[in-house]
């Protein structure tokens, strides 16, 4: 069954994400204060991604169907595709502890197989856009 949202839901999901590019924007601005370019590089790259992802998910709100949730997965995966790069140059960054940048990189794994995943089954699956 495909799931149901409610508009109140979109909204704090909304204000979180917002939040986050906020968070992500101001640490971008004070590593380049601080000439550490390719962080900041990665933290912009990383509001991108989320902003990405939030325009996501005003297909699911607008319109509760099959096709609405594979375009809200496909821009989702391009989201993703952004994280990963985003992650490479955080981790570029010898001001974070080893262990953290590590697990960033980790953390973009799962992401990445999911949107392989999405994207293999959208191509040559069953996918809505399959026969064009």
């Amino acid at each position: 069954d495909i799931p149901k949202y409610t508009p109140e839901s979109g909204v704090i999901i909304e204000l979180g994400l917002a939040l986050f590019i906020f968070g992500t924007t101001v640490m971008a601005i004070k590593l380049a204060d601080e000439k550490k370019v390719l962080a900041a590089a990665g933290f912009t790259m990383l509001a991108i991604s989320t902003g990405v992802l939030m325009a996501s998910l005003f297909e699911t709100t607008e319109s509760i169907s099959r096709e609405a949730f594979e375009k809200s997965y496909y821009i989702t995966t391009s989201a993703n595709f952004l994280y990963l790069p985003a992650m490479l140059l955080i981790a570029a960054c010898d001001e974070f502890k080893k262990w953290v940048r590590v697990l960033g990189l980790i953390s973009s794994l799962p992401l990445w197989a999911c949107s392989f995943l999405f994207l293999f089954h959208f191509l040559y699956g069953r996918g809505v856009h399959r026969h064009r």
